[in-house]
């Protein structure tokens, strides 16, 4: 096809090259040669041939060339915009992926806190159980130490009273008691005392 256009372009430049002294003989007269009314139809066949010519050469070579150069253009813009595209949808893929693992870390944080949270709550509980256990068997050591030493005073005070009650009697009434019954005058004394007070 191209050594067809350009033995083409070599038979037209070939006329021309004959065509050109042809003119310069003629054109014995003065002004332009173009402007010469009797050679119209000799420019008006080159005009055709030549326009011929760059038609042919236009749609033969050029724009067949523009056209590859335009889809080799375009095919190439499809094929980025292709990959962009997947790179686009691999890129939202990693983003799913990343908030995913995000949600689950959050959701795995929640859990351990939870579950910290829980631990904590029950050692708090274990050792406010456990201080409990200590602070009621110290109260009941103390009642008990308390019931003991109030046991001990009433005791002694008894047996001081009785006592105290046998000298004033002796010194008072001059009458000489023995300490059992001074002892049991001041029992009832105190329990008739203690009867009268709870009422």
């Amino acid at each position: 096809m191209q050594s067809r256009i350009a033995l083409q372009f070599a038979a037209a430049a070939t006329m021309l090259v004959v065509a050109v002294p042809a003119f310069a003989a003629e054109s014995g007269n003065a002004g332009l040669p173009q402007l010469n009314a009797a050679t119209f139809p000799a420019q008006l066949v080159w005009l055709a041939i030549i326009f011929a010519a760059l038609y042919v050469l236009m749609t033969r070579v050029a724009l067949p060339r523009v056209g590859e150069v335009l889809d080799a253009r375009n095919a190439r813009l499809s094929a980025d915009l292709e990959r962009a595209q997947a790179l686009r949808d691999e890129a939202q893929g990693l983003i799913e992926a990343y908030e995913k693992a995000l949600a689950g870390a959050r959701a795995e944080a929640m859990k351990v806190s939870a579950a910290v949270t829980t631990e904590i709550k029950a050692a708090a509980a274990e050792r406010q159980t456990a201080l409990q256990a200590d602070l009621t068997a110290r109260v009941v050591a103390a009642e008990g130490r308390i019931a003991a030493a109030k046991t001990e005073a009433m005791s002694n005070i008894r047996g001081v009273a009785a006592e105290v009650a046998a000298d004033v009697a002796r010194r008072v009434a001059g009458v000489d008691t023995d300490a059992a019954s001074a002892e049991a005058a001041v029992t009832g004394a105190l329990a008739a005392r203690s009867a009268g007070g709870r009422r």
